[in-house]
């Protein structure tokens, strides 16, 4: 299971573990642009649907909190292979300088991921399946929208959901980019 980050508030200064967000007026705007849950729960989906035509199976729920951080950070998702043909570590081994801090922003984004998540649920754009899959509603041949930014992560999730398929378990690719789940 993926970490939990504690929000300063109150209880946490009182050493009480609190895992809840900043709400929406407290969260700097850059923050609430790019890890909002729509698109954190786009971005799953996405990677979700590729996963699933590539293995033919749903995409493991853990392995969304590497999608998020890898995708929704600009200069690692810029570094993620053109194709899907690329093996994880292949890429891994290419991408050292760029994915060093890795794990500590899958430690960050990780409340982020969790919010995603429950929005995605609740929208109706995955499901959960009874191994602990996410099974994505869109269909394997829909296309990303137009606009140049979105487009960009949605083909970036797809790209990335296509290679974790290929690269084994969750503990394994958790492994691989030295993230501890």
């Amino acid at each position: 299971m993926a970490p939990r980050i504690p929000r300063e508030d109150s209880r946490a200064r009182r050493g009480t573990s609190v895992t809840a967000l900043r709400g929406w007026d407290e969260r700097p705007q850059a923050t609430a642009a790019i890890l909002n849950p729509a698109l954190t729960a786009a971005t799953i989906t996405w990677a979700a649907a590729r996963y699933r035509t590539t293995l033919k199976q749903a995409m493991p729920w853990e392995l969304s909190f590497l999608v998020v951080p890898i995708i929704l950070h600009r200069r690692t998702r810029q570094d993620l292979p053109g194709n899907s043909n690329t093996h994880l570590p292949s890429w891994i081994t290419r991408s050292q300088v760029t994915l060093a801090g890795l794990p500590e922003r899958a430690t960050q984004f990780a409340p982020h991921v969790r919010e995603g998540l429950r929005f995605g649920l609740r929208t109706d754009l995955f499901a959960l399946t009874t191994d602990g899959g996410i099974h994505a509603t869109i269909k394997a041949n829909m296309k990303p929208p137009k606009d140049t930014e979105l487009r960009t992560i949605l083909t970036a999730a797809a790209t990335l959901g296509a290679i974790f398929a290929k690269a084994g378990t969750p503990i394994n690719v958790y492994a691989q980019f030295g993230v501890t789940p």
